[in-house]
């Protein structure tokens, strides 16, 4: 430390002086040594032992600086032959990083570049301020914040101050590449191009030779500083020495000054003051003495005998006056209580004169001592309410002596420890801590508080009878300031209601903090001995952790991204442990559940025991995922918007339609499609009213009042059809979209978009479709980043009318355009983008193509596009309008279906005619053929039954197969009733079952069936008929088409329905012929229809009365 010269004497400041010229010479020796050192690396030191000190006076340790204490131009000469020696840039800095010297090899990237920039220069300044920080074991290196370059320094300092940092650096190690070099580049802001060229002209050197030229600074720093505090020591010694040469004549003037003063006090003071003789007569007396014995001046009383004036106590006055004579000492008289004009007095001290060593004269003094007395008696007064205040004060009281001896405690303290009274008294206040160091630390700081502040007030924890450890505060105070060894009063406030509310306060009041962000926040309690924490529910919920994890200060690491946890560790253990700060940080995690990155904020406040050392921390960590990535997309939709301007206004007027700004009922922009609409120039439609287009009052007003009503009803976007004048005085339909600037507030305007429609009126009966979604549909503004996928950078809010998404969802970073266009038109989409790219073309528009909306729809979109392109040609983005044309292409693909229907249904009608021309014409030729043959006179009796029986199973067939078409013609003809009534199912299984058993023998089959219903609900109502022509013709198809095996005929319920089934092991049924079985006329193997026979309507007709 500095040395104060300011109580040495001259003596012993040439003494001092003489220490410090031999101190310099043992200095300059450690110089030349330090030379040799740098010999063995081949390094060349320049000489330190030149330097002098600066002119100026150093009036105390707060003026002192590296500036007054050394020759900046010889440490500049001194800082250039070092840097050029050694081969590196160097510069001598202020502890925050300002720069002292000026730089000395400095390197064109950190002089021309990173510190020509702001952030450079900030950063670099707060790198050499690192750079300086306290480290007794050598230089300080690490890379520079602002360049990545190698960097070291050394602190300067004068005894225990912090002058300067000495810097050296610049230069990058063999195994740091020029991209992560690079990277600085965009992190300052400084051209690219010019940073790496300037990169290319450092000086690399293996991180080792480096840290061996750090040594040699660190030398260099510590020899500086040691010059620095002798050449202080030097100033500070020849100061006192030039002050001491004035020091006699100011002490004689201090002298002459005590008299006067003390002149001045004696006439001045109430006491009495008497200077009497040997003999005991009043030599002189001051103005207060006089005055008592209503004496005039001193001449009148001058020679008179003492003893006259103290008649009652001249005894003992003769007595102390002997004594003095004899022991040639002052002594503190005590001659009792003596009256002076009524007034109580007390002869207090007695002081001898002397003259080379002679006693010549002794000075008494008498003070008025009546209203100590009353004070006294006050005193004892309130020493006995203090007693009774003691024993019944609410608040515990304790009395120890020096030892810590307690000497009494009051009924309180016995009520809060436990103990009996003859328990505490006289025992050692140790037995009421838990711990000696506890004891020891806080009987150490309540006589350090009590020294410096005459009270002491901490924080410390009891022990209680029962074990017991009570928080409490200590309030100490000494019993008598003047006599330190009679002991303290200590005061014990009971805190543990505070202690377990504490924690609480601290959460709610970080909650507090973020209560307008809150989205989803847990809480946590880290113990930072144990380093094990502990959370809340919703935590555990962010973080995707079950009751099984180990929490640990390692296991939450382990959660956080791999890019951020280094940064959260250090800023835990070096900002908020290290520097006793709040937490207060955003970070990313990875959950263990799902694997997610989330973004998450942490605020935390650090608690400490008595001697303010952090043991836990308690705080909050909310979930800000959604904010993050909403804010990220703000700031890259408003830098977007920023560098776009020029372009949204190219899609501005080269829209097709009429777009343009209402405030105030007048026009404040609009586009040529609109002067194309309306037959105005710009000029003269901008802040003119709106209601010039309308031919009359009534239709502005009803346009007015349409766009209000449909904003009371929350319809964020406006459509609304009305006529418009154009300049020549034609009118035209036109349809208007209006988006509010204020959807609480329709006054202040809108902005819209404008259709001529004259041309949709005339076609209206075949486009209805088509426009009649264009009047409600509205138009959406894109920016995609011609990227893969086509990620989306900029889109209106009105998206999620067309494509079912807010427009937040278009700005993550995982969410591209491609992925919402349908499959079968993506690579179409693509190759049609990539051909206009390879094209001198900046605007062009979209063939009409297929997107999947959010909730699965599929649409059709039209888009009209410009290409923002760079210095290059090479497109940067795509700005452009998307219309949605779902009506206009689903009115084609209606026009497509009819016509495919009609001529379906005109091949169903030939179908149609040819079976029943066939199936009608079998049977009628063999009833016809077969009755021929009875008709004639020579068939015998046995052929007589079998055409007979032919005839009938003919007429059986051609029966069927017309009331097949007499039901299917019902059906479609809307002729079908339905009569309900009471129906046994068993009942009507068993009669279909009997009605097809000969068939069945017939074929070699057998029939099953299966009734799983409860008798209760064995009836059910229910059109009787309908239900036995569906099941009939299930089984009679399962006979049809089935040659050997078993037939089942199925029933039970399911929840409220009846299931109905028929299973055949017969040639079954392809795939995709399933649906067409079911039409009319068709039959699964179209080739095997003969064989089978039928008109193909069974399955059609159950289909349709299903």
């Amino acid at each position: 430390m500095p040395m104060d010269y300011s109580k040495l004497n001259n003596s012993e400041l040439r003494e001092k002086l003489k220490e410090l010229s031999q101190e310099n010479a043992k200095l300059k020796e450690e110089f030349v040594h330090s030379k040799a050192v740098g010999a063995e690396d081949n390094i060349s030191i320049p000489d330190l032992g030149s330097l002098t000190v600066n002119e100026g006076n150093i009036q105390n340790n707060d003026d002192v600086s590296f500036a007054s204490i050394f020759n900046l131009d010889e440490i500049q000469k001194l800082q250039n032959d070092f840097a050029k020696r050694i081969g590196v840039a160097s510069i001598i800095s202020l502890p925050d990083g300002t720069p002292i010297t000026k730089p000395s090899n400095f390197t064109r990237l950190c002089n021309d570049i990173i510190r020509n920039t702001e952030i450079g220069k900030r950063n670099c300044y707060h790198s050499d301020a690192e750079m300086g920080s306290y480290n007794p074991k050598g230089a300080t290196c690490q890379p520079c914040l602002s360049g990545g370059l190698l960097d070291a320094g050394a602190r300067i300092t004068v005894g225990d101050k912090h002058l300067a940092n000495w810097l050296i650096g610049q230069v990058r190690e063999p195994s740091v590449s020029d991209d992560k070099l690079l990277e600085y580049a965009d992190l300052i802001g400084a051209d690219k191009d010019e940073y790496k060229s300037a990169l290319s002209e450092i000086s690399i050197i293996p991180k080792e030779e480096f840290e061996k030229i750090a040594d040699i600074l660190f030398l260099f720093a510590n020899v500086l500083s040691e010059i620095a505090l002798k050449l202080f020591n030097q100033k500070q010694l020849n100061m006192q020495l030039a002050k001491s040469k004035d020091s006699l004549q100011e002490a004689k003037q201090i002298i002459e000054e005590h008299r006067k003063r003390l002149q001045v006090i004696f006439e001045t003071t109430d006491d009495l003051i008497v200077f009497l003789s040997l003999d005991d007569e009043v030599v002189w007396a001051n103005r207060a003495a006089i005055e008592a014995i209503n004496k005039e001046d001193i001449d009148t009383i001058t020679g008179d005998k003492y003893a006259l004036f103290w008649v009652e106590c001249q005894k003992k006055s003769d007595i102390f006056a002997s004594s003095i004579k004899k022991v040639k000492q002052s002594k503190k008289a005590n001659t009792g209580q003596i009256r002076i004009n009524c007034n109580q007095h007390w002869l207090v001290d007695t002081f001898p004169i002397f003259e080379n060593e002679d006693l010549v004269g002794i000075v008494e003094i008498v003070k008025d001592i009546t209203k100590r007395v009353a004070k006294d008696k006050a005193f004892h007064d309130a020493e006995r309410k203090m007693s009774s205040l003691f024993l019944a004060s609410p608040t515990s009281i304790l009395l120890i002596n020096a030892d810590n001896t307690i000497i009494d405690v009051n009924p309180m303290t016995c009520k809060l420890l436990g103990y009996d009274l003859e328990d505490l008294r006289g025992k050692n206040s140790r037995m009421i801590y838990n711990s000696d160091e506890e004891y020891a630390y806080v009987s150490r700081e309540r006589i350090r508080q009590i020294e410096k502040n005459a009270t002491a007030s901490l924080e410390t924890v009891l022990l209680s009878n029962d074990f017991r450890l009570i928080p409490v505060i200590q309030s100490a105070t000494l019993i008598d300031d003047n006599n330190p060894a009679k002991g303290m009063v200590i005061t014990v406030l009971d805190i543990s209601d505070r202690k377990n509310a504490e924690e609480k306060l601290i959460i709610s009041e970080l909650m507090l903090r973020e209560a307008q962000k809150l989205a989803k926040v847990g809480h946590f309690t880290l113990n930072l001995i144990e380093k094990k924490w502990h959370s809340s529910d919703t935590l555990d919920d962010i973080a995707g952790i079950d009751k099984s994890f180990d929490k640990t200060l390692e296991s939450w690491l382990s959660i956080i991204h791999d890019d951020d946890r280094d940064v959260v560790n250090s800023y835990l253990i070096n900002e908020v442990i290290g520097k006793k700060l709040y937490f207060d940080m955003q970070y990313r995690i990875i959950t263990l559940d799902s694997k997610r990155e989330k973004w998450v904020h942490t605020l935390g406040k650090l608690k400490f025991n008595n001697k303010y050392e952090p043991i836990r921390m308690v705080g909050t960590i909310q979930d800000i995922t959604v904010q993050k990535k909403n804010e990220i997309a703000l700031i890259n939709a408003k830098n977007r918007a920023i560098k776009s301007e020029n372009y949204i206004q190219g899609i501005f007027d080269i829209a097709p339609i009429g777009i343009g700004v209402i405030q105030d009922k007048v026009f404040k922009e609009i586009n040529k499609g609109l002067c194309k609409i309306t037959g105005y120039s710009k000029d003269e439609l901008l802040n003119q009213p709106v209601k010039m287009l309308y031919e009359t009052e009534e239709e502005y007003n009803a346009a007015s009042q349409d766009r209000t009503y449909k904003h009371i009803t929350d319809i964020s976007t406006i459509v609304v059809e009305t006529k418009w004048k154009r300049k020549n005085g034609n009118t035209v339909n036109v349809i208007i979209s209006y988006t509010f600037l204020d959807s609480e507030d329709p006054a202040k305007g809108f902005i819209f978009s404008v259709q001529d429609i004259t041309e949709r009126k005339r076609y209206e009966d075949q486009l209805k479709t088509t426009y009649a979604l264009l009047e409600r549909g509205t138009i959406i503004r894109f920016i995609w980043k011609n990227e893969k996928g086509w990620p989306v950078e900029y889109v209106t809010n009105n998206v999620k009318e067309v494509f079912g998404y807010e427009a937040p969802k278009f700005h993550q970073p995982s969410f591209k355009y491609a992925d919402l266009i349908h499959p079968d038109d993506l690579a179409t989409v693509e190759a049609e983008a990539e051909a206009i790219a390879h094209t001198d073309v900046n605007a062009y528009e979209h063939q009409p193509y297929r997107i999947i909306t959010k909730n699965g729809d599929v649409k059709w979109v039209k888009e009209m596009n410009i290409l923002s392109r760079d210095e290059n040609g090479q497109i940067v983005h795509f700005e452009g309008l998307v219309f949605d044309v779902s009506s206009q292409k689903q009115f084609e693909v209606d026009i497509i279906e009819a016509k495919q229907k009609a001529e379906e249904s005109d091949r169903l009608k030939s179908a149609f005619l040819a079976n029943m021309s066939h199936e009608i014409r079998t049977p009628m030729n063999s009833i016809m053929g077969f009755t021929n043959l009875l008709m004639s006179e020579h068939v015998e009796p046995e052929a007589t039954a079998k055409f007979l029986s032919i005839i009938e199973q003919s007429g059986n067939r051609m029966l069927s197969i017309l009331n097949d078409l007499i039901d299917i013609s019902k059906i479609e003809s809307g002729q079908v009733t339905v009569s309900y009534e009471d129906t046994n199912l068993k009942e009507l299984i068993d009669f279909i079952n009997n009605l097809f058993l000969p068939e069945i023998k017939q074929k070699g089959l057998e029939l099953f069936y299966n009734l799983d219903i409860e008798n209760d609900y064995e009836t059910i109502h229910t059109d009787k008929e309908k239900l036995y022509a569906i099941i009939s013709n299930l089984v009679k198809n399962a006979i049809k088409y089935s040659d050997k095996g078993k037939i089942e005929v199925h029933c039970k319920m399911e929840e409220s329905y009846y299931h109905f089934y028929v299973k055949d092991e017969g040639i079954g049924i392809a795939i995709d012929k399933q649906e067409d079985v079911f039409l009319r006329f068709i039959q699964e193997d179209a080739e095997d229809t003969r064989a089978k026979q039928g008109a193909g309507l069974g399955l059609a007709i159950t289909k349709a009365m299903h």
